[in-house]
């Protein structure tokens, strides 16, 4: 028994003897912190490339991360374990060769990570010898110039991809010690804000985009990133010489500025979209601050003080503008408010509810403007006109100015408004500067310093009356046909009685006269001469209504006259449609086949979410047939056009893309009878239809020379 105890215990020593040995073979050695080290931490290698060592000693294990933008270098081995002596990394740099050419001088850095630590190993290469065109020089080319082989600018980035404040990642903003331009790159940009970049312009060309000059489409393996983390020093500038668009493009510093009281209560983007917000300085120069919805900071109040604020400097449509470029670029607004030498004072003798039976008179809308305390819906206003502006007479709209003694003292815009119940003005001399009139429309500050009824207003009543409810219009006051036509028509809209008259025998008009809408056609032969024919048809009545008689003027096209795309039916805008009425970039025009055009009608929308388009065409009765000319988006596919009549289609035409639908108006179109288009209607209107047009695909189309056939 004590021979199997002393035996036990025996064994029992030796195992325990081999146990401690196991533990201490498989305990690693204590390294410390995590800790990673690059020896040398920067490395420069010829254009031709090469190989060079460096030492990495890293306290854990550690693997490599590569950028996309450096692929240019490998790392052998590119994955290791912790260790207490350093290890030989192999770097192999490629060739420096851009698209088969020897390329500019790059810069990358390479990545090692040991849990939470990082250590880094930049990477310099060598490149051809350039010679850079400064940007001054660049832009002094003038637009549309090709630039020269070899041309080759270098510039800081002064935009900002982490505030996200362009509408585009596309867009890349370079100052360099001269000036600054905007890159419109042909994908998302992958540079940060302030590094230094060389961008190869060579057979590039400088364009426009709404007044900003830019390269567009250059492709990104033409940017060359040549260092990282440069300051960025903002350029103190004078307001008067930031508004005269002497610093476009680059980063500038206004002093003496505070957010226009009217938008003190707002956030830097409104309803989600892009959205400005207006400056003042003492001296009443006003400038805006333009902010995408895609920003960073959109839902942070603008600031209440004043002070500095820095950004880019832009221009579009003619409006001076500046985009921030760093989150710290409004920090500077926090001195006390001041006083402008334009500061409002309240008019007295402000009276008004703005309801129809207690109108705001002219001066409390301007005070109620001023103030920034807009009501969100329509009012009415009462003054009388001191001025009248442009009449539309293709869309019916009328720009006049009205004030409360009639005079030009403390007057403001009514922009393009109709007649009464909304209708359209169809005659200049529907009203008269002194008449008084109630308006029923949407007070603005229009560009933070315009007051004004926006568009869309409609007139209540003229010298104390109303509607009278007597209707009398026609629908268009000039038509025309082409020389191998022998009929035209136009519309009377009338509740009362009327006749029609022609000033030449030879075109005679049905009917002659009546007492409600009707289609008159004008009837006549062939024009078989080199000369246009311009024919007058009076159309009058004696009814008690404001515009008594129109003159609708044929012009019948000579032999061999070139088309003037003219429509001979008018439309209603519906969704992502557009046409000369429209706001801004919106407006449309084109020069076709050397023909100014404004009478165009876009369907669709573009941008992050693209969207087909419709209107509405008034079809006259008696048309069995209605033409028109299409063209698509350059780079689409076909447009499907679908033309519905009451829900049941009844057209369908394939619109083919064309090179000159592209950018923005004015449009610069060559077309051909292979972009004439047409449907046919099942059988002659009775009467006169709306047909709703639309694109059947979210791509857009121009329309133009719409004709209502019989």
């Amino acid at each position: 028994m004590k021979a199997n105890r002393f035996l036990s215990f025996i064994m029992s020593l030796a195992a325990l003897s081999f146990a401690t040995t196991a533990c201490d073979d498989d305990k690693k050695e204590d390294l410390g912190a995590p800790q990673i080290t690059v020896d040398p931490s920067e490395i420069t290698v010829g254009v031709d490339g090469g190989s060079e060592t460096v030492k990495l000693l890293a306290t854990r294990d550690w693997t490599v991360q590569i950028p996309e933008d450096c692929k240019w270098v490998a790392v052998s081995p590119d994955h290791g374990e912790a260790s207490s002596e350093a290890v030989t990394i192999n770097v192999t740099v490629l060739e420096n060769l851009v698209n088969g050419v020897e390329g500019s001088a790059r810069t990358g850095k390479v990545t090692f990570t040991c849990g939470l630590v990082e250590g880094t190993l930049t990477v310099n290469q060598k490149g051809k010898e350039v010679n850079y065109t400064s940007i001054s020089n660049v832009l002094a080319k003038g637009l549309d110039t090709e630039l020269e082989a070899g041309t080759v600018i270098s510039g800081v980035v002064i935009s900002n991809p982490s505030l996200n404040n362009f509408t585009s990642k596309k867009i890349v903003v370079l100052q360099d010690e001269t000036a600054g331009i905007e890159l419109y790159l042909s994908s998302d940009s992958k540079f940060a804000r302030g590094d230094k970049v060389a961008a190869d312009l060579s057979g590039q060309k400088i364009s426009e985009f709404m007044g900003l000059k830019q390269i567009n489409g250059l492709s990104p393996d033409k940017v060359t990133l040549l260092s990282s983390d440069n300051e960025i020093e903002a350029k103190t500038v004078d307001i008067k010489d930031f508004l005269a668009n002497k610093y476009e493009s680059q980063y500038v510093e206004l002093s003496g500025v505070q957010v226009l009281d009217s938008d003190l209560s707002k956030t830097w983007v409104q309803n989600d979209q892009h959205s400005s917000i207006n400056f003042v300085d003492k001296d009443g120069n006003i400038f805006e601050v333009r902010s995408s919805k895609y920003s960073s900071f959109k839902a942070d109040v603008v600031p209440q003080g004043s002070g500095s604020v820095k950004g880019i400097a832009a221009i579009y449509n003619n409006t001076i503008q500046l985009i921030f470029s760093d989150a710290n670029d409004y920090a500077g607004l926090t001195g006390e408010r001041f006083k402008t030498s334009s500061s409002w004072e309240d008019l007295p003798n402000a009276s008004g509810e703005g309801t129809e039976a207690s109108p705001y008179n002219v001066a409390k809308s301007l005070n109620i403007i001023h103030s920034g305390n807009i009501p969100e819906d329509k009012v009415y206003v009462k003054g009388k006109i001191s001025k009248l502006g442009e009449f539309a007479a293709d869309y019916g709209n009328y720009t006049y100015y009205i004030s409360d003694d009639g005079t030009s003292t403390n007057e403001f815009m009514v922009y393009r408004g109709y007649y009464f119940g909304g209708e359209k003005f169809t005659s200049a001399d529907q009203l008269k500067v002194g008449d008084e009139v109630v308006v029923l429309g949407k007070l603005i500050m229009f560009k933070g310093n315009t007051p004004e009824i926006n568009s869309g207003s409609s007139v209540i009543t003229i010298n104390g009356k109303g509607d009278s409810g007597l209707k009398f219009s026609v629908s268009s006051t000039s038509i025309s046909a082409k020389a191998e036509e022998t009929s035209a028509t136009f519309n009377v809209k009338a509740n009362v009685a009327w006749t029609v008259t022609s000033d030449n025998s030879a075109y005679t008009v049905e009917p002659a006269s009546g007492d409600a809408d009707a289609t008159v056609t004008v009837k006549f032969a062939a024009n078989t001469t080199e000369e246009d024919k311009v024919v007058k048809m009076t159309v009058s009545t004696t009814a008690d209504v404001t515009t008594k008689s129109y003159t609708v003027t044929l012009t019948h096209k000579a032999v061999g006259a070139a088309d003037d795309y003219s429509s001979n039916v008018t439309w209603t805008l519906g969704e992502n449609a557009y046409d000369e009425t429209s706001s801004s970039n919106s407006k449309q025009s084109a020069t076709i086949n050397g023909v100014k055009v404004t009478s165009l009608l876009k369907l669709g929308k573009a941008g992050k979410s693209p969207a087909a388009g419709t209107a509405e065409l008034t079809i006259p009765a008696g048309t069995k047939k209605v033409s028109f000319y299409g063209v698509a988006w350059k780079g689409s596919k076909a447009a499907t056009l679908v033309a519905t009549l009451g829900g049941t289609e009844v057209g369908s035409n394939s619109i083919s893309a064309n090179d000159g639908a592209v950018g923005n108006p004015e449009y610069k179109i060559t077309v051909t009878e292979s972009d004439h288009y047409s449907f046919d209607l099942p059988s002659a209107l009775p009467s006169e239809v709306k047909i709703k047009i639309t694109t059947k695909e979210a791509v857009r189309v121009l329309l133009f020379g719409i004709m209502a056939e019989k």
